[in-house]
């Protein structure tokens, strides 16, 4: 049942689970309403009229690809790495609460791709829990065959975070997360054999096989209890609050998420 959540997008048939004045949701909240940029300085009536044009809507849910996060992506709410605050002079309005982060994604993450930015920068994702805007870079566009392969295969939760993954010529790829889920081709003594999907060139896939130490994961679905879930949460304490997952750190919903993910 945990599975079928996770890789809900994947199965929804190329289609949108939201229509586009849902996705557009942002446009309608921020635009209008006095903000202000990471200088203190409000936007102007040209900034947003910029970012309306560039959001592209008009072509929402006309790519209908799937895809998976080649590394931690940031969703978010307009095509801009810019922040946006509400009033920085008040506490909790200003840095680092930007509400141009919405969530953020873990490496391997399912994801539904709708259309692209004006400027071909961003692209809409989808995942089964949030939408938003992600960096094009850093996804790749994913076949029925490897999507077969990821979600028939057995998987394992990360439970340690800030541990590097390394390919098999030690490059580094991405950090640990507590959460993270990632389908294992064999089992050895001290390792997992996991597969990764990175990118071979741009947006396309390649498949990575990458050893996961026993230490930092453990089988999906594992057994679920006080002991386990207190165990998980103690290694988030004494981190930062991260909004929408902003400075690689955690909010509310994705401290819950991540918790309960390490048991399925």
């Amino acid at each position: 049942k945990f599975e079928n959540k996770f890789y809900y997008i994947w199965n929804t048939n190329h289609k949108s689970p939201y229509k586009k004045k849902e996705a557009m949701w942002p446009l309608y909240l921020y635009t209008n309403k006095k903000v202000y940029k990471e200088n203190l300085q409000p936007y102007s009536k040209h900034f947003w009229k910029q970012i309306k044009i560039n959001s592209n809507f008009e072509k929402f849910a006309t790519l209908k690809q799937y895809a998976v996060s080649t590394s931690r992506l940031m969703l978010r709410n307009f095509p801009t790495e810019k922040p946006i605050f509400y009033n920085p002079k008040l506490q909790g309005e200003g840095y680092p609460f930007s509400y141009n982060d919405n969530s953020a994604v873990h490496p391997n993450e399912p994801l539904l791709l709708s259309h692209y930015s004006k400027d071909k920068k961003f692209v809409y994702a989808m995942t089964s829990y949030a939408g938003g805007w992600v960096k094009t870079k850093n996804i790749a566009i994913v076949n029925d065959k490897i999507i077969k392969k990821i979600e028939t295969s057995d998987k394992i939760v990360l439970t340690t975070d800030n541990i590097s993954i390394l390919d098999k010529k030690h490059h580094y790829l991405f950090s640990s997360k507590i959460g993270m889920i990632l389908p294992i081709i064999k089992e050895e003594a001290t390792y997992f054999e996991a597969l990764l999907i990175t990118n071979k060139e741009y947006m396309k896939p390649k498949l990575e096989i990458v050893k996961i130490p026993k230490r930092i994961a453990h089988y999906l679905p594992s057994e679920f209890n006080e002991k386990i879930v207190e165990k998980m949460a103690k290694k988030m304490l004494n981190n930062p609050y991260g909004w929408g997952g902003s400075s690689n750190d955690r909010d509310c919903s994705s401290t819950l998420k991540d918790v309960m993910a390490t048991t399925g």
